[in-house]
């Protein structure tokens, strides 16, 4: 089963749990949270890691303490401990977003906000611009962040970084590539995909600031 969990948060509606939060994660992780210049940048970062570590626990029974993360050759992160856990982070804005399965998956949100027609004509296949570029102005900031975001989460999901080229495949042929791009959210500022090969719809919830640290308690065990 694939689920996602976003929560949707302020830029300091943490700062009061912050040092709190830090506790849960490895001291290297801590450390580079320091070398952020803003707060709302250390906090995204920070609430990512733990809904990974909040989402793994759950699935494999193993307590947060046990948790060992590594890279892949391509800088992706895994979980050491059960190579059959698959999950994958993002982050933007006020959205906080980790989707977690059996087999790779990928995850990417982004916020509506801005026309992006030009850099989709850099970038994009022909057919997404062209279905871009089709569409009224204020409907191409849409579609062109429902692309970036079904792009950007089919090369997560790979795990393969910039390695490979955004404008080498189309969204819009992901049935006939074997791959699913799943709307999990979707409002007036944020749209989130999730890319799999798995057909059957993701479980999402959302959490506010309460249910996540309702369901941060996990992490205590």
């Amino acid at each position: 089963m694939t689920e996602a969990v976003l929560l949707i948060t302020e830029d300091d509606a943490f700062r009061d749990e912050y040092d709190y939060l830090k506790r849960f994660v490895s001291s290297d992780k801590r450390a580079r949270l320091e070398r952020f210049h803003f707060f709302a940048d250390a906090q995204r970062s920070l609430l990512g890691e733990l809904l990974a570590r909040v989402l793994i626990c759950e699935r494999a029974g193993l307590n947060n303490a046990q948790l060992v993360f590594g890279v892949n050759p391509y800088g992706k992160p895994v979980l050491e401990n059960d190579r059959h856990i698959h999950f994958n982070v993002s982050h933007s804005g006020g959205y906080v977003v980790c989707a977690i399965d059996d087999v790779p998956v990928g995850v990417d949100v982004e916020g509506i906000n801005k026309d992006n027609t030009e850099l989709a004509k850099r970038f994009f296949a022909p057919d997404e611009i062209d279905y871009i570029v089709q569409a009224s102005t204020e409907e191409q900031m849409v579609r062109f962040c429902r692309i970036w975001t079904q792009k950007e989460s089919c090369i997560k999901r790979e795990g393969m970084g910039l390695s490979k080229s955004l404008s080498s495949f189309s969204v819009l042929k992901g049935e006939e590539e074997g791959l699913f791009y799943h709307l999990v959210f979707h409002n007036h500022e944020a749209v989130c995909h999730i890319c799999s090969e798995k057909r059957a719809l993701p479980v999402c919830k959302i959490l506010d600031k309460v249910d996540f640290l309702a369901r941060a308690h996990v992490l205590r065990v």
